[in-house]
């Protein structure tokens, strides 16, 4: 289930959210409206998500998080934007 977030998760979003990967959850977020969106199958899903409430794509980062461990992996190929990771020609994330 894909959940769009305003405020801080409840235990019973974050279990809903659990429904597509039983480890962990895949997430996006809006940095300047402060939106979450989570759930899913791909970090895209969340991202279109959240274009479709308004967010501008060179606001939104994804993330997969893993509850149980507290762990954030920034993996994502939502995140690989060329105008926004490159700078004197290296990348970075």
């Amino acid at each position: 289930m894909i959940l769009l977030l305003r405020n801080r998760a409840t235990a019973q979003q974050i279990e809903q959210m659990f429904t597509e990967h039983k480890f962990y959850i895949k997430a996006a977020v809006d940095i300047e409206r402060r939106v979450l969106v989570g759930g899913g199958g791909l970090h895209a899903d969340c991202e279109e998500k959240l274009l479709d409430d308004g967010s501008r794509q060179q606001n939104i980062w994804a993330a997969s998080f893993m509850p149980i461990t507290g762990k954030i992996i920034y993996e994502s190929m939502v995140n690989l934007r060329p105008r926004q990771n490159r700078k004197g020609g290296t990348f970075r994330p």
